[in-house]
């Protein structure tokens, strides 16, 4: 169970499977393709990302990080 930007971040590097979520009434998704590439999603709007690390500290989410809005992501399926 992913409770934490810990578990995600193991689940993600892992490469278990994509991830999704809602955060501010859009539905978003980190899809880990390899170690070196992620598929990041907010609502309409994607991008590819290089790096885990990355995925966390990119201002994407509306201008946010993941480690910025977490406490604020609902609806998390994996």
């Amino acid at each position: 169970m992913i409770k934490s930007l810990i578990d995600l971040k193991w689940h993600l590097n892992s490469l278990v499977g994509h991830i999704t979520f809602d955060y501010n009434g859009h539905s978003c998704g980190i899809d880990p393709i390899s170690k070196e590439r992620f598929e990041m999603w907010y609502g309409d709007d994607c991008v590819t990302i290089k790096s885990i690390d990355e995925a966390f500290s990119k201002p994407f989410f509306n201008g946010l990080a993941l480690n910025d809005i977490w406490d604020d992501v609902t609806n998390i399926d994996y």
